[in-house]
């Protein structure tokens, strides 16, 4: 017999979610669940895959969801392949068997060719329903998939009467109780049936103030990705159906979202330096250059935030044409901002006048002449820094049209699947200056915006056009074929740009070259008139010296003129393929293997924003051809299988996926590089869940992922941690009491991961650590009570994210640790 199982598992398993409603059993054997998933564009039975895949269902996200809490963190402890979260708005380090994810919200997928990584954190959890992972590339999804998909799943009317749900929460620091770190949240919804008509609609507010550390002291502002802490969010959910006949049916979906920082903490980059020409140390410092504090007194108008808006329209029709219809219509809008932030370019500014002073009398006392400039410039100078702040927008049209039918052979049934889909985007990326001498002198907490809006990249459209088609049919009783096929056509264009470092650096150094003062100088230097020619010449190599000494070429460089890139069109296409197997072992096992094509083309406009005067100042050309673009296949396999017996269920898989380009992010620069070398990721993922009583359960996943790409100089060089997750190894004691209680001790173990960092040093290493987590819900008369302690034994390390991000510099602001141990309260009520 089947033991009862507990609200809620580990991880959902592939082959079966085994909640508390899962408690049929067969007369003569246990059977793999025919759960269906939608991921798959359609719906399917999830035994009937050829690949891993894993439903998180809503008992699992509703414990684990405390007030502060996000998505991208609930994934991270219960899917083995995904990287935890690290309390930023940003997903970006939580990568998929080394690749990039493509979220799905209900079956739309949220990519633009401007990519944000934010997916994961601008959707509620108290408005969803289900979450599903696909493991590896998916040919279906074609362009942004070659990791996986994650689709979530929004709530729906689940019964006739209008049904009302209330949910409030409470998180609190163990190490520091003051109102400022407390963190709640509140969330109403109503749903219910009428008619023809269906309706869900979903209001969540959730409120965070300061993060406190394993100390007891408060976290910094993180102005790299943006971290979650004193911020407000709002999500709107809106899920209406109306049931036209027995076949027909269209579904409205709308939702808004908007999460705003609103904190008076300044990020904190370090004091003045001396030996950088008393710029900030965070500026090309180390990550151990400072001891990272908040800065109170921060005078921002707009401070960051995430705002999207979606709307769309889907009409089923179970029965047209004798086939099954999906059509689908998405409208959105993103709009997000980020914290300002140095970056490129770095000035030298002198005073002209006391230079010109000091140069002559050193010249009267006989010091030679080259030793008296220099002398002379490098006593009256300071470096300075563009502060800007970016900006991103997009906008996007998807359009999906799909058909299922199924036809009847001699041998067997062929289930088929078959469409087009069409997206149009396009976004852009701004940066408004602030004024430097108003922000240092205010001890880095005042930003008085200049007016100047300069373009961070070039503004970027694109449009996808794909059909495919998707097979299924059974090969004999046990073994069950699944393959198809996706063309795929994009075309992206890009606009003229001019780069918002080439206008700040020639305005800077144009102005200088006016001075009287500079030209006097130069003249002597020179032995020549003063003149602007002689005092450009000048300027010129005394920045470019500077920046050579500060061993900051990438940051500091003269220029005075300003060049308009001409933009372009570029092409892409490819024919995607999969083919799968699955072999029914018994009624409790199944094998598979899968083989999959993921197809992306590189975030444009992040990829040709460092096309400046620091990267092609002696080739100022069409922005396209200043830098490799071209669009990225991957292929990937999958060997797997799962089980699911009378107490336990368990999967295993392993996999491996491959590329002929490789992106490089330089955490020095911030450039990033489309390179033309192969890149090889493989490894391993298993989970386990086995009852060992009617009330008491136990379970692991484990997670091993590798991976290398092969240069010209090193041959095969270890992917860093930012991109291939360290060892991840997760596992939980669970008590239930059939429904009245359950207790749940869960822990989550990170491995230390230094091979990325033997080739090259700006491939972080990566210090693991093992956190755990006490998780507990109680049935009440009405509703439900939830206590939870997070980092039970407040455990001091430091996310991923922060640590990779923070080494070997202009990162110091995000050396960073994690929130120390937190203690939940929550009450739901269903009425």
């Amino acid at each position: 017999m089947l033991k009862r199982a507990p609200l809620y598992v580990m991880v959902a398993m592939a082959t079966a979610s085994m909640t508390s409603t899962a408690t049929e059993t067969t007369s003569d054997s246990v059977k793999l669940d025919k759960q269906v998933v939608t991921a798959t564009r359609s719906n399917e039975s999830l035994a009937s895959l050829p690949y891993t895949v894993q439903v998180i269902d809503q008992e699992q996200i509703a414990l684990q969801a405390q007030a502060g809490v996000d998505l991208g963190t609930i994934l991270g402890k219960l899917v083995p392949g995904i990287a935890p979260g690290d309390n930023s708005v940003s997903s970006y380090y939580q990568s998929l068997r080394g690749r990039k994810v493509l979220v799905l919200i209900d079956g739309v997928a949220q990519r633009t060719n401007r990519g944000i990584s934010r997916e994961l954190t601008t959707i509620s959890t108290a408005n969803i329903e289900r979450v599903e992972v696909i493991s590896g590339a998916s040919a279906m999804y074609g362009a942004g998939a070659t990791g996986g998909v994650i689709n979530i799943i929004t709530k729906k009317a689940a019964y006739e009467e209008p049904t009302f749900r209330t949910e409030v929460g409470l998180t609190t620091s163990t190490e520091k109780r003051d109102e400022d770190q407390l963190a709640y949240n509140f969330s109403q919804s109503v749903s219910g049936k009428k008619d023809i008509v269906d309706y869900y609609f979903g209001a969540a507010y959730e409120s965070r103030g300061n993060f406190i550390d394993a100390n007891g002291d408060q976290i910094a502002t993180d102005p790299n990705q943006v971290s979650r802490d004193n911020s407000d969010s709002l999500d709107l959910v809106l899920n209406t159906g109306f049931q036209f006949t027995d076949t027909q049916k269209l579904t409205v979906g709308a939702e808004y979202f908007n999460e705003e920082m609103d904190t008076k903490y300044a990020a904190d980059f370090g004091e003045s330096d001396p030996a950088m020409l008393n710029l900030p140390k965070g500026v090309l410092g180390n990550a151990d250059a400072y001891d990272v504090q908040p800065r109170e007194g921060l005078s921002l108008e707009r401070q960051p935030k995430t705002e999207r808006k979606s709307i769309t329209l889907t009409f089923n029709d179970t029965d047209f044409l004798g086939q099954s219809l999906t059509s689908q219509l998405n409208y959105r809008k993103n709009d997000y901002y980020f914290y300002p932030y140095f970056g490129a370019p770095l000035y030298l500014v002198t005073d002209w006048n006391s230079a010109a002073a000091s140069f002559m009398t050193q010249l009267g006392q006989g010091v030679e002449s080259s030793a008296a400039l220099t002398n002379a410039v490098l006593t009256n100078s300071v470096g300075k820094s563009a502060i800007t702040q970016s900006r991103i927008q997009t906008e996007a049209i998807d359009v999906k049209l799909a058909l299922d039918t199924s036809i009847d052979l001699d041998f067997t049934t062929l289930n088929l699947s078959y469409g087009i889909d069409y997206i149009a985007d396009s976004g852009e990326q701004t940066s408004t200056a602030y004024d430097y001498d108003t922000w240092f002198e205010s001890g880095q907490t005042e930003y008085d915006p200049t007016g100047g809006v300069y373009q961070a990249g070039p503004r970027s459209e694109s449009e996808t056009t794909a059909v495919f088609t998707q097979a299924e049919f059974q090969l004999t009783k046990d073994l069950t074929l699944r393959a198809g096929v996706r063309k795929e056509w994009i075309t992206v264009k890009v606009d003229d740009y001019i780069a918002g470092e080439d206008e700040l650096n020639a305005a800077i150094y144009s102005a200088q070259i006016q001075d009287p003062a500079l030209q006097t100088v130069a003249g002597m230097a020179n032995s020549t008139a003063p003149s602007e020619a002689a005092a450009a010449a000048l300027l010129e190599m005394v920045v470019n010296g500077a920046a050579s000494t500060l061993e900051a070429e990438q940051f500091l460089t003269y220029s005075d003129t300003v060049t308009e890139r001409k933009g372009g069109k570029e092409h892409f296409s490819a024919l995607l393929f999969n083919a799968g197997i699955v072999y029914d072992v018994n009624k409790e096992q199944q094998a598979y293997f899968n083989f999959s094509q993921g197809y992306t083309v590189p975030d444009m406009s992040r990829l040709l924003r460092s096309v400046n005067v620091f990267t092609d100042v002696n080739d100022p050309g069409p922005v396209l051809d200043s830098t490799n673009v071209d669009a990225i296949k991957t292929n990937s396999f999958d060997l797997g299988w799962r089980g699911q017996f009378e107490s336990l269920q368990a999967q295993s898989s392993i996999f491996y996926n491959q590329s002929d380009k490789y992106t490089e992010f330089d955490k020095v620069t911030g450039v990033v590089e489309l390179l033309d070398q192969t890149e090889k990721v493989w490894g391993f993922e298993g989970l386990v869940n086995f009852y060992l009583t009617d009330k008491v359960s136990t379970g692991a996943t484990y997670a091993y992922t590798r991976g290398f790409t092969e240069t010209e100089d090193d041959g095969w060089v270890a992917l860093p941690a930012d991109r291939v997750s360290p060892q991840k190894i997760t596992s939980h004691v669970t008590y239930n009491n059939f429904g009245a209680y359950e207790i749940s001790l869960r822990a989550m173990h990170m491995s230390d991961y230094t091979e990325g960092h033997r080739a090259d040093e700006k491939k972080a290493p990566f210090t693991g650590y093992t956190t755990y987590d006490l998780l507990t819900q109680f049935a009440l008369p009405a509703g439900h009570l939830g206590f939870a302690i997070q980092n039970l034994t407040n455990k001091e390390y430091q996310p991923l994210y922060n640590q990779v991000r923070a080494y070997p510099s202009t990162g110091a602001s995000a050396d960073l640790p994690a929130q120390g141990r937190t203690v939940s309260l929550s009450y739901s009520v269903e009425y």
